[in-house]
């Protein structure tokens, strides 16, 4: 109701000539656009960022702790065959991978154009001389700690992770830790374990760099 609600809102004073329907969620939403689009005589183009029934059957899982009683896979059953019917009712389709596209068209027999996501334009290299201050902020969120002794020898001398990678004049130390920052929603179409399973060939490897790794998101 309030999605429709949203909608009818929007439309007032203009009328769109396409409508584009970020999903998920799936349902209602792409119903809901497809609708209106068809009362102003527009085209609906549904924006494939996940799947709507993968995130409903992933939190029942979280929710069950790992096991799906007979009531949820009734749910995410339904839930994908509506997901699947509404897709269909969409005159075009966009997605964030080429994964995602093939994923679409063998499951839900829906032609989908990848189009990967970019950062805007103010997402910057940072300076050498504001290096040291930017990764200070990040290791104070969590990352830098010295509460064990297996981080106190990771880190070493060093007193927060700008002082690890930069020196006083911000550039970076030969026997710095290389920083990696990945982001993921943790559901399954984002498969993380592939960088996990790295890591751990990575650090069962002898004579490579310390390596950090920021994980955001949820």
């Amino acid at each position: 109701a309030r999605l429709g609600l949203a909608v009818r809102a929007a439309r007032r004073g203009r009328r769109a000539a396409v409508v584009l329907c970020q999903t998920p969620p799936a349902i209602p939403s792409l119903a809901v656009c497809w609708f209106w689009a068809r009362v102003d005589g527009a085209r609906v183009v549904g924006d494939w960022h996940n799947l709507g029934f993968s995130v409903v059957e992933d939190g029942a899982r979280r929710a069950r702790r790992g096991a799906l009683r007979g009531s949820d896979r009734l749910a995410v059953a339904a839930y994908r065959a509506l997901e699947r019917r509404s897709a269909a009712l969409l005159d075009g389709h966009v997605c964030v991978t080429r994964a995602l596209a093939a994923w679409l068209e063998a499951h839900f027999a829906v032609d989908a154009a990848p189009a990967h996501d970019r950062p805007p334009a103010f997402f910057q290299k940072v300076a050498a001389g504001d290096r040291a201050a930017a990764l200070r902020r990040v290791g104070a969120a969590g990352v830098f700690s010295k509460a064990t002794a297996r981080e106190a020898a990771f880190w070493g001398a060093a007193t927060d992770l700008g002082d690890a990678v930069c020196d006083a004049g911000g550039a970076p130390r030969p026997a710095r830790p290389a920083v990696v920052v990945s982001s993921t929603s943790w559901s399954p179409d984002e498969d993380f374990t592939v960088l996990v399973d790295a890591l751990a060939a990575y650090d069962a490897s002898a004579g490579t760099p310390r390596l950090v790794v920021v994980v955001t998101g949820k």
